[in-house]
């Protein structure tokens, strides 16, 4: 009897280390996120006229998102600084990403220390403030103010970034050839020196 008892608290210690669920990674903001006192208002476009961020490197909870039947937006839901999160989805600003795969943009295991890593002390000082200064890595720049909507930014590698500040106000952001922030006339005027 106590060979059979033993044999079944062994199996039991097996088959329950077995079915233990694997630790979920603790998730972080992968850059700052205008928040709205209204969440119909909060957008994967990210509108920067908001007084409130919830800046890059917060630590979130509860993290999913939810696809829409009908002609609404998807959605993604999460926990940051005790409150819930709602950010609309909407396709037609973000051509060739789903709501999974931005979901998985917005996100990072990387604390604030590791997204900033390598960044200069002036590129971490416009990421905590939400802000954007000349100099700055396109690394930086996605960091601070998120990733540009696809629909007027189709690609990363260009030189000119779209950003929208509300409904009706875009922002432009320009690169240099060495890929850090310019004003943009200066870079036009750049250009016009080196052309023959």
């Amino acid at each position: 009897m106590r060979y059979f008892i033993t044999t079944l608290m062994i199996l039991g210690f097996i088959f329950g280390c077995a079915h233990t669920p694997k630790e979920i990674d603790q998730l972080y903001t992968a850059y700052n996120i205008w928040a709205y006192r209204n969440p119909d208002d909060m957008r994967c476009i990210n509108f920067k006229s908001s007084h409130h961020i919830i800046r890059a490197g917060t630590p979130v909870s509860d993290v999913k998102f939810l696809r829409s039947k009908s002609r609404r937006p998807d959605k993604i839901i999460f926990k940051a600084e005790g409150n819930e999160v709602i950010i609309n989805f909407y396709k037609k600003y973000h051509p060739g990403k789903n709501v999974e795969s931005y979901k998985n943009l917005m996100f990072s295991t990387n604390t604030f220390d590791q997204l900033t890593q390598g960044m200069s002390k002036s590129e971490i000082l416009a990421v905590k403030r939400g802000e954007l200064v000349e100099g700055m890595s396109k690394r930086a720049t996605i960091v601070s103010y998120g990733y540009p909507p696809e629909h007027e930014t189709y690609n990363l590698e260009d030189n000119v970034w779209i950003y929208w500040m509300h409904k009706f106000k875009r922002k432009k952001i320009c690169f240099d050839d060495n890929e850090k922030t310019v004003r943009c006339n200066r870079m036009k005027r750049q250009r016009k020196n080196t052309t023959l």
